[in-house]
């Protein structure tokens, strides 16, 4: 056991060090992690409300009064939502912040991304179909040929891949924004509606 220990110790796989510039970093962004966390849900539910006029409903739990909790697993904080019931292949969409990855980097250094996408299983049933339709395949494509070239879509059909449509910007236009919880609401509600615009909401909804 002492053996696994000291492996994860020098490969910071599940420890990593903790030095004095993060923990100070923790303190100076407090306040910021929190706003944040408060304005990325608000861009949540306005998208919600977008994407449900277009006919999409999407819930945030399955149960009345089931806790809703901010996902801060694989480098992002993120809201999701997803066609109720929720199911197996975890067909969803979830907004937020995108922190990059070491093969997947933001794309303004040091920066986190603003991020919405659509989430679901490659190897399911209903990925398979998304992957397969050729309506969807052209609504999806014609969206990622859209402007502003500073908002950065991507549709991923892999076989490997569970974010089959992704969104991102860098959060930097925030920083100059007069008021930026109101600039990431209006940022993810306007991906929403190129959505619906495109018509990927319309054939997402015929497919599921």
């Amino acid at each position: 056991m002492w053996q696994l220990h000291k492996l994860l110790d020098a490969t910071e796989v599940v420890m990593p060090k903790i030095t004095h510039s993060a923990l100070e970093g923790m303190l100076v962004s407090w306040n910021t992690w929190d706003s944040l966390q408060a304005w990325t849900r608000k861009g949540l539910e306005a998208s919600q409300a977008v994407l449900g006029r277009a006919g999409l409903k999407c819930v945030q739990q399955d149960k009345a009064r089931q806790h809703v909790k901010v996902d801060t697993t694989h480098q992002r904080l993120a809201w999701w939502m997803w066609p109720p019931p929720w199911q197996g292949d975890a067909l969803a969409i979830y907004a937020g912040l995108f922190m990059g990855r070491p093969d997947d980097p933001v794309t303004d250094a040091n920066l986190p991304d603003l991020l919405i996408t659509l989430h679901v299983d490659p190897s399911s049933q209903r990925g398979a179909r998304l992957r397969g339709d050729a309506v969807w395949t052209a609504a999806a494509t014609r969206w990622t040929s859209r402007q502003p070239n500073t908002v950065t879509r991507e549709f991923r059909p892999l076989p490997n891949i569970w974010e089959i449509l992704r969104c991102r910007a860098s959060s930097r236009e925030l920083v100059d924004a007069q008021d930026p919880g109101q600039q990431v609401i209006a940022w993810m509600t306007a991906r929403a509606q190129e959505w619906v615009e495109d018509g990927i909401v319309k054939r997402l909804s015929q497919l599921l």
